[in-house]
């Protein structure tokens, strides 16, 4: 995949709004699609560095589905849910990317917003940061759906230092793809979302979460601040059909996992009632650890779950917890080591 885009001078191509010493400025990086009658597409992101040092590691964070960048960076209550802030305290940049279809990055029509074309489009971005930070290595960090890509990605490359993979398991039961299905309606006829689509006819096809829906998929409510429910709800994002079929959430076939060689970090929330299912894959550590195992047969593994979350683990009143068991785990595997294969 690397390499097959475009050229140096495109792929360093950056929309900069902020002053150049700033520690978070937006990019972009153009990107194409499998189909050849397909629009060029760009992937947008924001670029935030360490202060004070030259980044050897970079992470690249990846959404859910009905989500964007701002999962990883949650505005406002003091930094507590941003994912961002606590990796740049621990020395790691990071670039969190809208998804293609999702947030500041290009919606083309919905058919064309598919799970081969967002892992396609991924790897282009694996292309771009390490031709702009050429010195860092690349971590791939995914939540939910982000996850399934982040995971296909790393399942083709030798070029990723690790995987932290968020809010997902590849053992869930069919209560997984259908789990969110019966809040879905169409994106058009929410007040949320249909300005992000393409005008006219071209935004049918993307689907969004039904008002109120959202904090009984994605929270547990004994653990979760009304108002970041409330948030989230208000900053709903979209998602196609195209996105699960073909997807390993379609019931098409396991996740394509087993070629991963680098170390893995897989967690979820204790109370994930999306991808803990069932219950007792979920129950422990060492549960999820022997659950997994064999499908990463070749990566290094280490499975968390997290007590005090549901499926969103950055917007639950634990995640300082969780940012501080990731970084421990980042620290303990030496991903700027360029020992790791």
């Amino acid at each position: 995949m690397r390499g097959r885009v475009l050229g140096l001078t495109a792929l360093l191509t950056v929309a900069v709004a902020a002053p150049a010493h700033a520690a978070c400025v937006p990019v972009r990086t153009p990107a194409t699609l499998a189909e050849r009658e397909a629009p060029a597409v760009t992937i947008a992101g924001t670029l935030c560095r360490p202060a004070g040092r030259a980044p050897r590691v970079v992470q690249v964070l990846v959404h859910g589905s009905t989500y964007d960048r701002r999962y990883w960076d949650w505005p406002g209550h003091d930094g507590r849910y941003s994912y961002v802030r606590a990796m740049r305290r621990a020395g790691y940049a990071t670039l969190a990317i809208d998804r293609l279809g999702s947030g500041a990055s290009s919606h083309p029509k919905a058919g064309f917003v598919t799970y081969a074309n967002n892992v396609r489009t991924l790897g282009q971005v694996v292309d771009w940061t390490q031709r702009r930070l050429p010195r860092a290595r690349v971590v791939l960090v995914g939540h939910s759906y982000g996850t399934l890509v982040s995971a296909a990605v790393a399942n083709r490359r030798r070029d990723i230092a690790a995987v932290v993979a968020t809010g997902a398991t590849t053992t869930a039961g069919s209560a997984t793809a259908g789990g969110i299905a019966p809040c879905l309606i169409d994106a058009r006829t929410d007040p949320v979302t249909r300005g992000l689509l393409p005008r006219g006819n071209g935004g049918a096809g993307y689907l969004t979460s039904r008002a109120g829906c959202r904090a009984g998929v994605f929270f547990d409510s004994a653990f979760a601040d009304p108002a970041v429910i409330a948030e989230d709800e208000a900053r709903k994002g979209t998602l196609t059909p195209g996105e699960v079929v073909g997807s390993p959430l379609s019931g098409a076939g396991r996740w394509p996992v087993s070629g991963v060689r680098a170390p893995v970090l897989l967690a979820v929330g204790a109370s994930d009632t999306l991808f803990c299912t069932p219950a007792t894959v979920c129950g422990s550590s060492a549960a999820l650890q022997a659950s997994e195992r064999s499908r990463w047969r070749r990566a290094s593994l280490t499975a968390v779950v997290h007590p005090g979350s549901g499926h969103n683990l950055n917007l639950h009143r634990s995640a300082p917890e969780f940012f501080a068991v990731l970084v421990r785990w980042l620290h303990g595997v030496r991903v700027s080591s360029r020992q790791i294969r």
